[in-house]
């Protein structure tokens, strides 16, 4: 039977439907029953194309025991975080203090008046991966609930106590001005954890730090600011190179999960094209750098083929899995690439794009235990990219991946998402010179 769910409209809790987990919509009603009942409330939090929300369903909230244990112990509410960002914002802030860490699925214990007292993200069904199962936090919650009610009221105390004071900080004890030498070292601070050795900046897991790289083009463009040319160059290049982008598709996945940019979290978000395409359309125009310009149209016109409502408005997200698989359909091994291009082109394809230097990618569930077995895609020859040949290689293995199932798409449409990507179009339109994009 569906439980509550099955009612809303959004993907990500539709996906939940038919769990055996008597879920409920963020609602009053929600708050309510746990008043009525005498339980704390479970509140996950997550979207439609988050894998890792993904392997907790399965894994968790599937278990018929495990939601047994849930629906007896708590009032469970499941929230798309693309829907109530400000139930995600809130309840993250928490979770950061509460642990120094977050992400998705969140996972917050509270009281029916909304008062957190424990979270995290991803919990295992059983101990696995250095974290408590699932089933025995629940135990833990349901004992500390009926017999030190008083211990939880502290935390939530304290919490509450920390989140007023992010809420409201001290205002400064005198004027800020933003004059130009303020500026600069607001940059250089900013750029102050830059990766020497592979570009981009802060460590693994990697994230494109896109409004950091408008910054340093920003004030390029304003102050003149070129000390940082360097990092940005081999930012953007260290990007383009790696597997973090779609070499066949054009859009970029969400971040890369090492430190070089190889294997990326597979996720394909809107926000991240709009920012990252507006950034090559700007870095193209400010270093007149044809390969830029090519990277920032791949980007949209993956958006324009992919993720465009026939009224013209602008999809939320792809899935980072198939069937279970992360990353499954943009995978590939030598022996698929010959498939498809026949030995001699294939023996070229696979020296530009890393498949002659052996297998990068395991799925991190899958059967395999003796590591890699496929490949993700990185320019292993970047001089060899704007090749014609290679180019029409690409769009035949493009052809066949089409046949392959294709992951989820979101078609929520986000209104903040959609003012990023109507601002990439008009911008790189302008720069570029692409009427196509300002109409779009």
């Amino acid at each position: 039977m569906p439980n509550r769910l099955a009612a809303e409209t959004s993907p990500y809790l539709l996906q939940h439907q038919h769990n055996p987990v008597d879920w409920w919509p963020w609602s009053p009603e929600a708050f309510d029953e746990a008043r009525r009942r005498d339980v704390p409330v479970f509140l996950s939090v997550g979207y439609s194309t988050c894998y890792w929300c993904h392997v907790m369903e399965r894994e968790v909230f599937e278990n018929e025991v495990i939601a047994q244990q849930m629906n007896a112990a708590c009032v469970n509410i499941k929230v798309d975080r693309e829907e109530r960002p400000d139930v995600d914002e809130h309840y993250m802030t928490a979770t950061q203090v509460l642990t120094g860490q977050g992400g998705w699925p969140m996972s917050v214990f509270m009281t029916p008046e909304g008062q957190p007292f424990f979270a995290g993200t991803y919990f295992p069904p059983d101990d696995h991966y250095g974290r408590p199962g699932f089933g025995r936090i629940l135990e833990a919650i349901a004992e500390a609930w009926r017999d030190r009610r008083g211990e939880i009221a502290q935390t939530v105390e304290g919490l509450r106590g920390i989140l007023r004071q992010l809420a409201e900080p001290n205002p400064p004890s005198e004027d800020v001005t933003f004059d130009e030498p303020r500026l600069r070292s607001l940059v250089s601070v900013s750029a102050a954890d830059y990766d020497p050795r592979f570009g981009g900046f802060g460590g693994a897991p990697k994230f494109p730090r896109e409004t950091l790289l408008e910054l340093l083009l920003s004030a390029r463009r304003h102050l003149g600011e070129t000390a940082f040319d360097a990092r940005l160059r081999h930012t953007l290049d260290a990007m383009a190179n790696g597997g973090m982008r779609d070499h066949l598709g054009g859009g970029f996945h969400r971040y890369s999960t090492d430190a070089k940019w190889l294997v990326p979290h597979f996720e394909i978000m809107l926000y991240d094209q709009a920012m990252l395409a507006g950034v090559y359309a700007d870095a193209a125009s400010q270093f007149q750098h044809e390969r830029y310009a090519r990277v920032a149209r791949g980007v949209l016109d993956f958006v324009l083929r992919h993720m465009t409502d026939s009224g013209g408005a602008f999809y939320t997200a792809f899935d980072a899995e198939v069937d279970a698989k992360e990353g499954g359909n943009y995978l590939w091994t030598p022996a698929e690439v010959e498939a498809v291009l026949g030995p001699d082109d294939a023996a070229v394809f696979n020296a530009v794009y890393g498949l002659d230097q052996g297998f990068n990618f395991a799925d991190p569930h899958g059967p395999n235990p003796n590591g890699p077995d496929t490949n993700v895609l990185f320019l292993a020859q970047p001089d060899r990219e704007a090749d014609p040949a290679i180019a029409d290689m690409r769009r035949r293995l493009l052809a066949a991946r089409a046949t392959r199932k294709q992951p989820l798409l979101d078609t929520k449409i986000l209104t903040s998402w959609n003012g990023l990507m109507i601002r990439a179009l008009a911008d790189a339109g302008r720069l570029l010179n692409e009427p196509r994009y300002i109409s779009a």
